[in-house]
């Protein structure tokens, strides 16, 4: 028996202090070990004879406190990444509690650690001791598909990169960002994001540059969390990627948001899209007296409401203005989901419009998602493309588009529904039911039918794996090789993230 008690002291003091650090270290969440707060200073040794002080109550990382409705604020989705922000969720659903201030961090330098975190299957990030943070990502998405079409000879096999990209990401002081990717898309190089934004409060936040327009749920969402390796047909009625300017809004608890953009069209295959969607001059035709027109521009707008993780509803609209004849636009192709175009471009001057609604629903074994739209152009024109003559017709391009997607997992979970509802672990059967009908102003109504279905898994955070088969049906007036044509399309793919 120690009858010290000096000795006893010191001794309770050696022993206190590992079972202090031990516990401090057990208490730290690991996934959000970067932004758990630092374990608090070892007591002294209570006097001999006193009791122990009481253990202090367990903490809760700042991470793990989320809106109710179970998702952050929409300015770190929607510029898809693609395609997160798109493109552009971007990655919401990873961003920690002190992701939500203004921007950067304003912290005297000193006041936090510096830190490098790794959220797998989304980003690495940098945090310097001011509180900025530079987040990377990198993600690739091989592809093979076979097709089978009634009108042709052979079967036909395409083994490609359909998306890579590397992004940079710069949370800023003084609430600014940065952010630029790159990408492959079809093999072909090109920009995915380029674009610079200020957050005058926490829940507004203005984009310039190359950004993605508001354009609804299937645009808006991260093109790596899209159910299908393409997106609908629907996506004729948005651009991808355009020049501009954005402010995106929301209410404090997120269960309200609003965005809107002023943008012109970016030069042709700038974001690394295939030549054919490139417009067709005619001779003596100066492309930059065209896209460079200053009665040029486009409009954009989404507004939406996500009460709850479960639900989420939104209208959005668009306007593209062409206000001279003499510098029309040269049209857009309509495409199946897998790039066949069924309808040429379609030149015309004066103002389109597009409007389109949607609806995501989520359950813990299933998800909905169900969009549709109508979109008209302005004064159809037809061009003589080797003489460039122009000729008024009477009438406007008419199209009315739309899907139905529905996944079942067994004991998946989705994300979010205002994201898509994206699988997060686990396997599921998803479908999607989508049609069109395109009515140009010197032809008969053209007609598009397609059924896809596909087994979807999640091995780990950094791994999709995905196999799909599709049917398709076109009418007699469609175009191209699709004319009364049946497309069977088998395709195996995958996503590796970092």
């Amino acid at each position: 028996m120690i009858s010290s008690p000096r000795v006893r002291s010191v001794l309770r003091r050696a022993l206190i202090w590992p079972a202090a650090v031990a516990s401090a270290v057990a208490l730290a969440p690991a996934a959000h070990a970067d932004d758990a707060p630092p374990p608090p200073a070892a007591p002294d040794a209570p006097a001999d004879g006193a009791a122990p002080a009481a253990p202090a109550p367990e903490a809760v990382a700042p991470d793990a406190a989320e809106p109710a409705h179970g998702h952050a604020h929409h300015g770190d989705r929607a510029d898809d990444g693609e395609d997160a922000g798109d493109d552009d969720h971007d990655d919401h659903d990873a961003v920690s509690a002190d992701d939500h201030d203004h921007g950067g961090g304003d912290a005297p330098a000193g006041h936090k650690k510096s830190k490098i975190t790794y959220k797998p299957g989304r980003y690495v990030q940098l945090r310097s001791t001011d509180g900025s943070k530079l987040r990377l990502r990198l993600v690739v998405q091989p592809m093979m598909r076979f097709t089978n079409v009634s009108t042709l000879p052979d079967v036909t096999a395409n083994m490609i990169i359909r998306r890579a990209r590397l992004g940079f990401d710069a949370r800023l002081p003084h609430a600014t960002r940065v952010k630029f990717e790159l990408q492959i898309k079809n093999m072909h190089f090109g920009l995915s994001n380029l674009y610079g934004t200020w957050k005058p409060s926490k829940q507004t936040e203005i984009y310039a540059g190359f950004i993605k327009a508001p354009g609804g749920l299937e645009r808006d969402t991260y093109s790596f969390d899209e159910p299908f390796i393409e997106r609908s047909v629907l996506a004729y009625f948005t651009y991808d990627h355009e020049m501009g300017v954005k402010v995106e809004q929301e209410n404090a608890d997120a269960t309200r948001f609003w965005a809107a953009s002023v943008t012109r069209t970016a030069p042709p295959a700038v974001d690394g899209g295939d030549p054919e969607d490139a417009p067709v001059y005619p001779p003596g035709i100066d492309p930059d007296d065209i896209s460079q027109s200053s009665s040029k521009w486009n409009l954009a707008a989404r507004a939406g409401i996500a009460p709850s993780r479960d639900f989420e509803a939104s209208i959005h609209a668009g306007s593209r203005l062409r206000l001279d004849d003499a510098e029309p636009d040269y049209g857009d192709r309509v495409a199946e989901p897998y790039d066949s175009g069924f309808v040429d471009p379609r030149p015309w001057y004066g103002v389109n419009f597009n409007v389109a609604a949607d609806v995501a629903i989520t359950r813990p074994h299933l998800r909905l998602m169900v969009e549709g739209g109508v979109r008209r152009d302005g004064h159809a024109l037809a061009i003589d493309l080797t003489t460039g003559a122009q000729t008024k017709l009477d009438g406007n391009l008419n199209a009315e588009m739309g899907y139905v997607v529905f996944g079942w997992t067994p004991h998946g979970e989705y994300g979010a529904a205002v994201d898509n509802a994206p699988l997060h672990g686990g396997w599921e059967i998803i479908t999607r039911l989508e049609g069109a009908r395109v009515k140009p102003a010197d032809k008969g109504a053209i007609t598009f039918v397609g059924l896809t279905t596909g087994v979807h898994w999640e091995p780990t955070p950094q791994v999709r794996l995905q196999a799909d088969l599709g049917l398709q049906k076109y009418n007699k007036n469609a175009e191209d090789n699709n004319t009364d044509a049946t497309r069977e399309i088998l395709q195996l793919w995958a996503s590796w993230r970092l």
